[in-house]
């Protein structure tokens, strides 16, 4: 395995980009589980704030399959409705909606979503790579992948 502590930002973030899209979720979803609490994007101001939790309250309406499919779309930057209103959000509110998601999996699974057996060496190396990381540049790896 690499020396994570070598790692910058942006080569975490290139390495990001490598996945595939289901090792992106679950990155983002291992991500939130393990540095979620250290690494919370601070508050959007009130109205962006709304926006976001109006956003997450229509996305957690949808379906499991919807849910999951709409993931994928927004990651994959299908032209969907869902991912037009996505984009429309700031990037703090963007960083709470994955929060907020891996927050409300937790809740409704109270069992790990993936087994280490499932995740990729490659997911795991980012993974491990944006956690040798400060919180602050953990955010701003986070932030750079929701602006791409």
């Amino acid at each position: 395995m690499k020396n994570f502590q070598a790692l910058t930002p942006e080569a975490i973030l290139t390495s990001y980009k490598r996945l595939s899209t289901t090792e992106k979720l679950i990155f983002l979803w291992m991500t939130y589980q393990r540095t979620g609490q250290t690494i919370v994007p601070d508050a959007p101001n009130r109205p962006y704030s709304e926006m976001g939790h109006r956003f997450n309250q229509t996305f957690q309406q949808l379906s499991q399959a919807e849910q999951r499919q709409a993931m994928r779309d927004i990651l994959e930057d299908c032209p969907t409705r869902l991912n037009v209103h996505y984009k429309g959000l700031s990037e703090n509110c963007r960083l709470a909606f994955w929060f907020e998601l891996a927050q409300s999996l937790d809740d409704r699974l109270r069992t790990p979503m993936i087994k280490a057996a499932q995740v990729s060496e490659n997911t795991r190396e980012a993974l491990a790579g944006l956690e040798s990381l400060d919180s602050d540049h953990q955010l701003n790896v986070l932030r750079s992948i929701f602006l791409s």
